[in-house]
């Protein structure tokens, strides 16, 4: 089975941490990594699709939204301001 987020991880781990970080840095990012991942799928799933038929326009707003989110902060690692 593919594990999207561990790949998700491995393309991180090599564009943001530099080669030379200490083990302790890579461990302490990995679970840092993780815990945004599980925060943000249990976001995710506890308010949207929590129903019967396809996702409501609210539901979908919220996905939106935590996909604006992530996209954001993702250009703001990138441009170095987080």
């Amino acid at each position: 089975m593919r594990k999207i987020i561990e790949e998700a991880w491995e393309s991180y781990e090599r564009q943001a941490i530099p080669q030379t970080a200490p083990q302790v840095q890579r461990i302490e990012s990995r679970r840092a990594f993780y815990a945004g991942a599980i925060g943000a799928f249990y976001g995710l799933v506890g308010n949207v699709g929590s129903g019967d038929g396809p996702p409501t326009p609210e539901e979908l707003a919220i996905a939106d939204g935590i996909h604006n989110e992530l996209t954001e902060w993702g250009e703001r690692m990138k441009r170095g301001e987080v």
